[in-house]
């Protein structure tokens, strides 16, 4: 038996619904699961970002120096040129790897 287009389109059309319903129902599940759990907290206060200067001063170096870390790769930096920011704790970590 031979199945005709429209015949083909509306099974089509279901498995979709379905798929979509499927889809809904497991995004909701996880969503309500997500909203019980409680939330990590941490006592650190949130990342402060520093200028190249601030930079420099907090991890007692000069600040040619911290061009040649970023430029090196060891200290991450985003922006460029006088509009460059260093995660502090970028910094700690980069300070931490030269004493090792």
């Amino acid at each position: 038996m031979a199945i005709t287009h429209s015949q083909r389109d509306q099974y089509v059309a279901a498995c979709m619904l379905k798929a979509k319903t499927e889809a809904q129902l497991f995004i909701e599940s996880h969503q309500e699961k997500a909203s019980k759990e409680k939330p990590l907290e941490t006592n650190e206060p949130p990342d402060t970002w520093l200028s190249t200067e601030e930079a420099a001063k907090h991890m007692k170096i000069a600040t040619r120096t911290v061009s040649d870390w970023v430029n090196s790769g060891r200290l991450i930096s985003h922006g460029s040129g006088k509009c460059r920011r260093f995660k502090k704790s970028a910094c700690d970590r980069a300070l931490r790897q030269d004493r090792k």
